[in-house]
């Protein structure tokens, strides 16, 4: 098939898309293909079943890796006991997270970009079963250092685990399915803290607690093998043009294909996509981005691989998150709500047991929160793909209702304003609707930056949230030594209704999702 090209008569002319005929692939791939588009002259486009498999897998690895860093965390009680230190240093295994983030954040963003998908996730699967592993053969005080080097090799993965998941879903889901895809591989973390205190509710002894550090080292040992039997850079036709734009495309060696062509996008107010001329947002960029092509003699044998990201495109793309205003506003409160949110669930036990409730009751409360965060994050994804395209609206209503429950929570467990005999369900209910929006924040924030910040890509958005989202948490959890509970609740509420005000005045804009209904 001949070469096509498109381009905007206009003087302003923009965007130019040049694509050959794309070969499906191999006779076996046919039951994994579930939709394909193609518009006359345009890149071929298609969806692949395993996508839901490969997301399943990387789940898992951020289920893992939030569970084995919160295991201390949710049985605080008995670790003092197993290792004979005191809760500071309780405080301090969690802390190894943020800290172990913030180093190592720029090492991790790189690697995404260099090394792709599959190797960053086989990376973190490693770290994350080597540290879980390592941790398991600490039996006493003397060798408590291994629980610390257990604990920052698991903590060194979280850069990846925490950055992938907007990549993930850009990478291999559709427009309509991209926000679920996102809320799935970044709130399955609140299934890993769930788990840590369902764990934690059957921990009495510290041969319990050592039993429980076995059964978390193998079977992150396990998701690691599944890592390496299976888990692609990404499909061998993209889902969708902004996928194109990210490189996110990979070579079927069984099939001999590649991809060739590039396509290079300047400031633009339209998109000529065959007769049809799409006014969209301005779509700005100065570098070359990769356009899916297939070589025209599938017999030819040839390799290829997405192009790598420099650290200056990756400087670049961080720092222009800062100097949007929009871009900026959100990166900067709901990365700090989303990591005193993250804290305050993780020393929630510690915040409790002072104020007359059972480390059991404790643990339950942090159960509840988690699990119900798993279910919000999926909701709230689900509502801005297919009822309600608005992230604005939506974490506005995730702010505000976070803040009430907060309010709720803290009066409650002090003692004020709600009588005693209803205070007890008042915290169980309180906290599970705190988990509910807080953690449907995730995926709201995640697409939402995307979007403003296209065509950076989704990872280094990604990214920068969890900077300040670990930054936050690193503070929030060094300060719980020293302020009272009632204090740490309040600065949950705060946090909310400053964010709150602060995307009121962001402005809505969806330049990813306009790229692609262009050519849809």
């Amino acid at each position: 098939q001949p070469p096509h090209s498109r381009a905007d008569a206009s003087p302003r002319s923009c965007c130019v898309v040049h694509s050959l005929g794309m070969g499906i692939g191999s006779h076996h791939d046919g039951d994994d293909l579930e939709d394909r588009t193609k518009d006359a002259g345009g890149p071929a486009l298609q969806l692949y079943k395993r996508r839901w498999y490969v997301l399943f897998v990387f789940m898992l690895v951020q289920m893992n890796q939030n569970n084995v860093w919160l295991t201390y965390g949710a049985t605080s009680t008995t670790t003092q006991e197993a290792y004979s230190i005191d809760m500071s240093w309780v405080n301090a295994l969690g802390n190894a997270g943020p800290v172990a983030f913030l180093i190592l954040y720029p090492i991790s963003s790189w690697a995404i970009g260099a090394l792709g998908l599959r190797v960053t996730v086989l990376i973190a699967a490693a770290l994350t079963s080597s540290g879980a592993i390592l941790r398991a053969f600490c039996y006493s005080h003397d060798m408590v250092w291994m629980v610390f080097v257990g604990q920052l090799l698991n903590a060194a993965a979280g850069p990846i685990a925490m950055s992938v998941p907007p990549a993930v879903s850009a990478a291999w889901f559709p427009t309509n399915e991209r926000t679920l895809a996102t809320a799935l591989g970044s709130v399955v973390s609140s299934l890993g803290c769930a788990i840590a205190f369902v764990a934690g509710l059957a921990v009495n002894s510290v041969h319990q607690l050592h039993i429980l550090l076995y059964i978390e080292g193998l079977f992150c040992l396990v998701v690691f093998l599944m890592c390496c039997i299976y888990f692609p850079a990404a499909p061998p036709t993209p889902p969708t043009l902004s996928a194109v734009r990210h490189g996110t495309i990979s070579t079927d060696k069984s099939t001999n294909t590649s991809t060739t062509t590039s396509i290079t996008t300047t400031t633009a107010t339209t998109i000529v996509v065959g007769d049809n001329i799409h006014h969209r947002h301005n779509i700005n960029s100065s570098e070359q981005a990769p356009l899916l092509s297939s070589a025209s003699n599938p017999s030819s044998s040839s390799s290829s691989s997405s192009p790598k990201r420099s650290g200056l495109t990756l400087l670049r793309q961080s720092l222009g998150m800062f100097l949007d205003k929009d871009s900026c506003l959100l990166l900067i409160t709901g990365g700090f709500i989303q990591g005193v949110n993250s804290a305050w669930t993780g020393v929630i036990i510690n915040l409790l047991l002072p104020l007359g409730y059972s480390q059991s009751q404790a643990q339950w409360i942090g159960f509840i929160c988690n699990i119900m965060g798993m279910g919000g994050g999926i909701i709230f994804g689900k509502i801005h793909d297919s009822y309600f395209k608005n992230y604005k609206a939506l974490l506005i209503f995730n702010y505000a209702f976070t803040a009430v429950c907060g309010i709720a929570f803290t009066f409650a467990t002090a003692g004020m304003y709600i009588p005693a005999s209803i205070s007890v369900p008042i915290v169980y209910i309180a906290t599970a609707m705190m988990g509910l929006c807080s953690s449907g924040l995730y995926p709201l924030l995640y697409e939402a930056l995307a979007e403003i910040t296209y065509p950076a890509s989704e990872d280094v958005s990604g990214g920068m949230v969890s900077v300040i989202n670990n930054l936050s948490c690193f503070i929030y959890i060094f300060v719980a030594d020293y302020l009272t509970p009632f204090t740490m609740n309040c600065l949950l509420v705060g946090m909310s209704l400053v964010s709150l005000l602060c995307t009121a005045v962001v402005r809505k804009r969806y330049v990813r999702s306009d790229l692609d209904a262009a050519v849809a």
